[in-house]
């Protein structure tokens, strides 16, 4: 896709150092992006050319041949117009002319706008080179791209920029590679998306790097409430450590990346604390359910930790919440050995002797009837909380628990 101007363009010769491409001496750089991109195309494809009306249009100036008169005068100016040059390449794609306004106001922006877009298909992989045209056309581009994406499933293969004024000696016009804006709106959209709802697909999906995977587990991880995992920390601090070290590579994308790395930069490995830490990342991305879970089993295993005890015992971490949940005189451990009930006694009575035993018991028990409860059920009980109310229930208890425990996130 290519916009022809109306200018009476000069020779030069189009290069791209990065790929050793000179075109061939030419006034238009669409034959040089013909030459460089277009010439192994099938007939599948298909190559646009959007040409302007009028007398003074590029179709009449540029895309026929003399379009141009001398200064002043009716005399013609000989010289070969774009459509003729094409043809005589022989190419085995499409070449179509296509209409468009001069983009001298906003509606006929738009207009543009649409006549582009009917003409991508769904899934096309998709080069625009945007030297011409109506000074609207870089910014209509980008947009029509991103707009493009999500709507038909386009990829943007190559944007290109012919700068005719930055000639050298040697009359060679630089190639420039505007492709990579493209690339950092997609990374600008799929960092948005992170940290706005704490999904990652879209950013594992255009690294194209198995170690991004590494995102997507920590998210899991939460997604999935495997708080074994969370507390030790592997791919909260893996995932780090790789957009750190990605920033250090990508210029382009370093300050994106350094803000990505900025969800992770608490997390530690082997901490219970990051259970804490995971509740906040549920709060800050309204996972409610997987909040209030979290929530309880991080403060059962931070219980036992700071008495001592083995956090993964299942007996124990029964214990902690029967304790908190109700009267520690009234707490009767069932389905365990005598040997157990020794320990879950002993552990019992260590817990209702702590100064935060009362208020912990205040918030724990409140949390998992009100909350954990409710929303585990669906709702479906007569006095079922309403929207929003649960969500703000986790948010209390959360701050009260960190305050209690002095937790540092």
């Amino acid at each position: 896709m290519s916009v022809l101007g109306a200018t009476n363009y000069q020779e030069c010769l189009y290069v791209d150092h990065r790929t050793n491409f000179k075109s061939s001496k030419t006034r238009f750089v669409q034959v040089a992006m013909f030459e460089k991109v277009v010439r192994h195309w099938t007939s599948e494809d298909i190559a646009y050319i959007f040409l302007t009306s009028g007398e003074k249009g590029s179709e009449k100036k540029n895309w026929f041949d003399n379009g141009h008169f001398r200064y002043g005068t009716n005399e013609p100016i000989a010289s070969t117009g774009l459509k003729r040059l094409l043809n005589e390449m022989n190419l085995n794609c499409k070449i179509e002319p296509v209409m468009i306004k001069n983009g001298d106001s906003e509606s006929e922006i738009w207009e543009n706008f649409r006549i582009i877009f009917n003409c991508l298909q769904p899934g096309d992989e998709v080069y625009f080179d945007v030297t011409h045209g109506f000074r609207s056309l870089p910014m209509l581009v980008l947009v029509l791209n991103n707009y493009s994406k999500f709507l038909k499933n386009i990829k943007v293969a190559l944007i290109t920029y012919g700068n005719y004024e930055a000639r050298n000696e040697q009359n060679e016009a630089p190639i420039i590679d505007l492709t990579p804006l493209s690339a950092l709106q997609d990374w600008t959209i799929a960092a948005s998306t992170f940290i706005e709802t704490g999904k990652t697909n879209k950013i594992t999906s255009l690294a194209g790097n198995e170690e991004f995977v590494v995102l997507n587990k920590f998210v899991n991880q939460i997604y999935e409430c495997r708080g074994n995992d969370i507390i030790k920390g592997e791919s909260a601090v893996k995932a780090r450590q790789l957009l750190e070290s990605s920033a250090e590579k990508l210029n382009n994308f370093d300050e994106l990346l350094k803000k990505l790395a900025e969800t992770f930069k608490d997390y530690q490995i082997d901490d219970i604390v990051n259970g804490f830490r995971a509740v906040q990342f549920c709060i800050k991305h309204h996972l409610v359910q997987q909040g209030i879970t979290l929530l309880q089993e991080s403060t059962i295993s931070l219980v036992l930790s700071f008495l001592g005890y083995n956090y993964f015992e299942t007996y124990l971490r029964d214990t902690v919440s029967g304790v908190l949940s109700i009267n520690p005189d009234k707490f009767e451990p069932k389905g365990i050995t005598e040997d157990e009930k020794k320990v879950s006694f002993q552990l019992a009575k260590k817990i209702s002797q702590q100064p935060f035993y009362k208020n912990l018991s205040e918030i724990y028990s409140r949390l998992s009837m009100g909350s954990r409860n409710d929303i585990n059920h669906a709702g479906m009980r007569e006095k079922s909380r309403q929207v929003g109310e649960i969500e703000k229930s986790l948010a209390k208890y959360f701050g009260k628990t960190v305050k209690l425990f002095e937790l540092k996130l």
